[in-house]
């Protein structure tokens, strides 16, 4: 019988309801970006990020303190900016707009997946996997740029390949190459995704439909799109990457070598080369947890789709399929094969890379999952049945997901800081006299909050401006601090009598300097607070540099683990507040068991301790990887202890001695001396009189 012309529609079975599975992933999503967003565990950029932010609420343009144009994540500055500018600065605030894109993504990918496999199944689970991928909550919960770059390299790809193959209309190419601006206008990465965008929509419209070239006007679209590159060009090689930008400080090869096409702006962006430690890191980002279990469903989905595209049975699911896959590839291979090491970070996947990926994963597991259901219309399965059967395949393809990454999800959601740079600032300002100076590794940061930073310290790294005024000085590029670059020029510093303040995360303190910078700030500051893994010093009152070399050698083992190879005394070096530093030169030769304790003691000739400095090596700062490195380097370890001496010693005491040595704070054991003559395993200094008399 056939209906009649008033016969009401069908509903669609539950199943089907977007609604009733979308919005408990996008709750779901934001709960967990809003709890890590307020655990305050910051990423080291985003102070810079932020900065930005602040500096477009005040002037409209996101140009920083220094003068440069800050065009990373112009798209984001915006949109930070102008919430900043309503409701004030708070690193809650200025991340805000993150998290809101984020949570919008999860609905992007439920979109994209349901137009490109033509399935609410796909759809689900895609936004099921950017919902709990601990990646997408790590930076959907940062103020930094990735997001919005991620989101909208997720819609370019998905609407060109919607917009030519699929059901090819103006409208959603039109649209493609609105969020291809986006994209483009919110981080350097999107670049990437031109060149692979283009040879996989010729080659796939030679294979499998040439119906949009027949479209009229195409030359139109094309030229928007050439306009939008060429803008997005103009701005990156006008802003940061321009030539003129930066100096930089112990440079890689790269930033040196000409630059690739003869463009300026590239040098530092493209060092091409084929070796394969370049793509280990971009590869192993999905050959290990949480994206490993993905790859074998996604190896199987793919054959199945191959299989089908050669028996000319194929539908555009699987056509989206093999894209997805080649996109992915291709990107990757870009990322190794043509980026800087600075570019190629495992991290910048997730913005060209982690869309297709995800994308990919939702497809295959739809097309597995489809299985059985196809098998049961085959068998032909009454209706009902039919329908719990999809809907249960729904819940078990969520539930998998769930399973799989809901507990690291949960971790990444629950993380909390416990201080960064912002509290290691709010101490400095809470303490700051007149006539103090601020130096940092980021300067940034320090502007954002102080509005100021006198010195940008960085040896290795520092990628800095050559200033305009009479000195031609070196200053970096957020906030045109000076750069403290060498031993040298922090000594200076710290002999003019100002109280200098050094704030620095634990990473930074051993990866920016060389040992003897970083042996020197120990030496000459005391650490007063430590927030979180940020560390705030401030110098002595009586700040006496550490000797290169020591000036009395000498050979004593510490159980093969550690060897005392000389000393510094010098008692010109005395402090007004009585206070004598002892220079101790250290070379590691084995690995430590635990923490340990110097002790130095300065006794008289009736073997009474006139003065006593126990203390950790280096404040008990030195990491396990500083360490390991400083050894396999061979570098001294100059550590420093400070003899507090009340004078004039009496001559009676002479000779007096230094015993030095190792115990375990906890046990009071101590180590053991090679070769040992003190009986209390101590390496023994006679002291001239003349020293001794000081």
């Amino acid at each position: 019988m056939t209906p009649g012309p008033f016969a009401l529609k069908q509903r669609p079975a539950w199943w089907q309801q977007p609604v009733l599975w979308l919005m408990p992933l996008l709750l779901l999503g934001f709960w967990l970006r809003l709890s890590y967003l307020l655990g305050s565990v910051y990423f080291y950029d985003e102070f810079i990020s932020m900065l930005a932010a602040v500096m477009t609420a005040q002037k409209g343009v996101p140009i920083l303190p220094s003068g440069l144009f800050y065009d990373h994540g112009l798209l984001f500055s915006y949109l930070s900016g102008g919430l900043v500018a309503l409701l004030g600065f708070k690193e809650e605030i200025a991340r805000w707009p993150v998290l809101w894109l984020s949570v919008v993504t999860i609905a992007a990918y439920y979109l994209a997946a349901r137009r490109l496999f033509d399935s609410v199944l796909a759809g689900i689970l895609a936004a099921a996997l950017a919902a709990l991928d601990e990646t997408s909550i790590l930076w959907g919960g940062r103020a930094r740029m990735y997001t919005p770059a991620h989101l909208f390299v997720l819609l370019t790809s998905a609407w060109f390949l919607l917009g030519t193959l699929q059901r090819p209309t103006p409208r959603t190419r039109y649209l493609a190459l609105l969020f291809l601006a986006a994209a483009l206008f919110s981080h350097t990465m999107t670049f990437l995704i031109l060149p692979p965008l283009a040879l996989l929509l010729v080659l796939f419209t030679w294979l499998y439909g040439r119906g949009w070239l027949r479209q009229p006007r195409l030359w139109q679209e094309a030229a928007v799109g050439l306009v939008i590159v060429a803008l997005a060009l103009t701005v990156v090689a006008g802003g940061m990457n321009k030539p003129s930008a930066k100096v930089i400080v112990q440079p890689e090869p790269s930033a040196v070598a000409p630059p690739p096409l003869g463009l300026g702006f590239l040098r530092g962006f493209i060092w091409p080369g084929l070796e394969w430690d370049r793509f280990d890191n971009l590869v192993g980002f999905f050959e290990e947890p949480p994206y490993d279990w993905l790859r074998p469903i996604i190896g199987l989905a793919l054959l199945l789709a191959g299989y089908r595209l050669l028996r000319r049975q194929a539908k555009f699911g699987d056509v989206a399929l093999l894209f997805l896959a080649l996109f992915l590839a291709l990107v990757i291979f870009e990322m190794g094969a043509l980026l800087t090491d600075a570019w190629s970070k495992s991290r910048y996947v997730f913005i060209p890379a982690l869309p297709g990926f995800l994308l990919l994963s939702a497809g295959s597991l739809a097309h597995l999952l489809s299985l059985p259901m196809a098998l049961a219309e085959k068998l032909g399965q009454p209706a009902l049945k039919s329908v719990w059967l999809k809907g249960g395949v729904m819940l078990a393809g969520v539930a998998l997901v769930a399973m799989m990454w809901g507990s690291r999800a949960w971790n990444v959601a629950q993380a909390q800081g416990t201080g960064d740079y912002n509290t290691a600032f709010a101490y400095v300002k809470a303490n700051w006299q007149p006539g103090d100076r601020l130096m940092t590794t980021h300067p940034a940061a320090a502007y954002l909050y102080l509005g100021f930073c006198d010195y940008y310290a960085n040896q290795v790294s520092a990628s800095v401006f050559r200033d305009e005024g009479e000195d031609n000085a070196l200053v970096d590029r957020y906030a045109a601090s000076r750069l403290v670059d060498s031993v040298e020029q922090l000594n200076a510093i710290l002999g003019q009598g100002q109280r200098l303040w050094f704030v620095v995360d634990e990473q930074r303190l051993y990866e920016r300097f060389e040992p003897f910078f970083t042996q020197q700030i120990l030496a000459q500051m005391d650490l007063v607070e430590q927030t979180g893994a940020t560390y705030i010093f401030r110098s002595r009152p009586y700040p006496t540099p550490v000797p290169a070399q020591p000036a009395v050698r000498l050979e004593a083992n510490f159980g093969n683990m550690i060897r005392l190879e000389g000393y510094h005394l010098d008692p010109a070096a005395l402090a007004p507040d009585g206070t004598l530093p002892l220079g101790l030169y250290w070379r590691l030769t084995g690995a430590p068991t635990r923490q340990l304790k110097v002790f130095v003691q300065l006794r008289n000739a009736q073997g009474q301790i006139v003065a006593q400095a126990d203390h950790f090596l280096l404040e008990g700062l030195l990491t396990r990887e500083a360490w390991d490195a400083w050894q396999q380097k061979g570098e001294w370890l100059r550590d420093t202890a400070d003899l507090s001496l009340s004078l004039p010693l009496p001559a009676a005491g002479e000779p007096y001695r230094l015993y030095m040595g190792f115990y375990d704070p906890k046990t009071l054991e101590r180590v053991p001396v090679m070769g040992d003559k003190s009986g209390e395993n101590a390496v023994v200094i006679e002291l001239p009189p003349v020293e001794a008399a000081r």
